[in-house]
């Protein structure tokens, strides 16, 4: 049975060969010399063929003068084409390029010409193309006379050398390119370049060199021209998407990608895989534009679940760039901001909805956050509960459920809700001293302490801990309206735990300074009751301010005008005793 060779498209070229009649024989010719397949030039429609035909025979011995390549003779190509039940008349040049395989031909030449009148050809294309891969090389197109086939034949040969010097510079390009030589890649890069400036693959993998080199604007220059010259080249499409958002041209950047999204068959994948480049490009509003023209009643809930993702973070990036703590601010967001957490919960709630225990908890727990960021507290904790009913060995949930809780001063919730969180990660960072703060944020010290121990000998700084202890008592005990003993106490428990010298300092400064406030205020009777009183509260905080001396010396507190004062006091109340025997 014999196989016709047809006018069909590259893939099914491949598939053609694959179940060829006949095995190739060895690329080279057996004098070492590359083939070249020169198959009779092909007429237009009422033209005659001799032209062709002897431009060809000239082309071919022309061909075999080389010393390193050589024609398939015309004899070997009638014999393969017999077995395709065809004719040499019948070739075009998608078939003379399936067929060039089987006569082991490195090379294919096509060239087309029609007769304009006047004893001339005019020819329309030709083209030498590499097998196996590379872009044609184009001869410029030139008239002949119909009688001069041996002048038409020497022109044509006369370029074979600039695609033979092409043939090197693309061969060194991308060889340098894999050995990542990009210098010696640029190069013959651009030498191909100038010999065939219509070769988009070598144009394209030069801007892969230039990306390399982070020469981003060279390399977006060179995209735009492969573009224009293959608009439909996807590979072109999605790098300079890529490079124009890395260089900040967004608007172009999406434009690249939308045009890439119409020409690849997985929408929503590829949807999702550009945003997430052009995210973390820096450009979240154009990863979001992206995505939201993909949303609709059919859309893949994966772009819902990153449209969310996308929204919060960009959101959070706002409030940074605006210099607010998301977790201290108070009053309402900017519009912006709050409009990005309003699209983050309601696309995330769709994905919960649709999903389920299926979702991703990761990013259903920034609902919380987003409600509680828009102080959204009831709603934050109503879907909070929720995501520890369906997701109830997930830390992350349970950690923004008791952030929602302990914002409306439910205390005990909130602490049991840390329990879960012990429960699924005893190693959760910093488990202890958020229990504790949350507990001396409700003035329940004595509760705390013991926390703070706990992360202690978990490996938490008893320094930390005890700082921890003294910010508490001196907020709300010297500066606020508990009183100085509250400091005192707040003080004495800190220095429970095994402290380094500065904060012992530290403790012992304040400590002795409180002190020295009660002795005054122990002493203003000035009786002789009053002085026995206030004289061991002097001598005490005498005693501690001494030992923060390093404290007071590297935080600029005058601390010998103290000690000036507490001896006078101590003087004084000494008198006043000495009068009353």
């Amino acid at each position: 049975m014999k196989v016709r060779l047809t006018r069909i498209s590259g893939v099914t070229v491949l598939a053609l060969l694959a179940a060829a009649l006949f095995t190739p024989s060895d690329v080279l010719a057996q004098d070492g010399r590359s083939r070249v397949l020169i198959p009779d030039l092909f007429p237009a429609e009422d033209t005659n063929d001799n032209f062709g035909k002897d431009v060809a025979e000239e082309l071919r011995d022309l061909m075999d003068e080389q010393v390193r390549f050589v024609s398939v003779e015309k004899d070997e190509i009638e014999d393969i084409l017999d077995d395709f039940d065809m004719d040499m008349d019948e070739l075009d040049c998608v078939s003379s390029r399936q067929l060039a395989p089987q006569v082991s031909a490195n090379v294919v030449l096509c060239a087309t010409y029609q007769d304009v009148g006047n004893d001339m050809m005019e020819f329309t294309n030709i083209a030498f193309y590499p097998v196996g891969g590379g872009e044609p090389f184009n001869i410029e197109l030139f008239s002949s006379d119909k009688d001069d086939e041996e002048q038409a034949a020497q022109r044509i040969m006369g370029e074979f050398d600039a695609f033979v010097e092409l043939s090197q510079f693309r061969s060194y390009c991308f060889e340098y390119s894999q050995l990542q030589q990009w210098d010696d890649a640029a190069r013959n890069c651009s030498e191909a370049l100038e010999a065939n400036p219509s070769a988009t693959g070598i144009r394209f993998q030069l801007a892969q060199i230039y990306r390399e080199q982070d020469r981003l604007e060279d390399a977006l220059a060179e995209i735009d021209v492969v573009v224009e010259q293959d608009p439909y080249n996807a590979d072109a499409l999605n790098t300079g998407g890529y490079i124009a958002t890395q260089l900040g041209q967004e608007d172009k950047g999406l434009e690249y990608y939308t045009r890439y999204l119409e020409i690849t068959p997985d929408a929503a994948a590829v949807r999702r895989n550009i945003a997430y480049e052009m995210y973390t490009a820096g450009d979240p509003a154009g990863a979001m534009q992206l995505l939201e023209e993909g949303i609709g009643p059919e859309a893949d809930i994966g772009i819902y679940s990153d449209y969310g993702t996308y929204a919060f973070n960009t959101a959070r990036e706002r409030l940074e760039e605006l210099g607010i703590d998301p977790s201290s601010h108070e009053g309402p967001l900017p519009d912006e901001v709050t409009e990005l957490y309003e699209t983050a919960i309601g696309a995330l709630e769709r994905v919960y909805e649709e999903l389920g225990d299926s979702a991703q908890p990761g990013a259903l727990r920034n609902v919380v956050v987003a409600r509680i960021q828009l102080d959204e507290l009831e709603e934050a904790e109503a879907f909070g509960a929720r995501l520890t009913e369906t997701f109830p060995d997930n830390e992350s949930v349970w950690v923004s459920y008791a952030q929602s809780l302990q914002l409306q001063d439910k205390i005990d919730a909130a602490l049991e809700a840390w329990t879960e969180v012990e429960r699924i990660n005893p190693d959760f960072p910093n488990l202890y001293t958020r229990q504790a703060n949350l507990l001396l944020s409700a003035d329940r010290r004595d509760d705390a302490v013991p926390l703070l121990q706990r992360a202690v000998e978990n490996g938490y700084d008893p320094s930390a801990a005890a700082r921890m202890i003294f910010a508490d008592a001196y907020s709300k005990g010297t500066q606020g309206d508990r009183g100085a003993q509250y400091t005192i106490d707040g003080i004495q428990l800190a220095k429970q735990f095994d402290v380094n010298a500065d904060t012992e300092s530290m403790l012992n400064f304040f400590h002795g300074y409180v002190r020295y406030q009660q002795g005054v205020q122990a002493a203003a009777p000035e009786t002789v009751e009053s002085a026995r009183r206030a004289l061991p509260i002097f001598r005490e905080a005498r005693q501690l301010l001494e030992g923060g001396r390093s404290y007071a010396s590297n935080n600029d507190q005058n601390l010998g005008q103290i000690l000036d004062a507490v001896a006078q006091y101590i003087e004084i109340q000494e008198l006043l005793i000495e009068r009353g025997r």
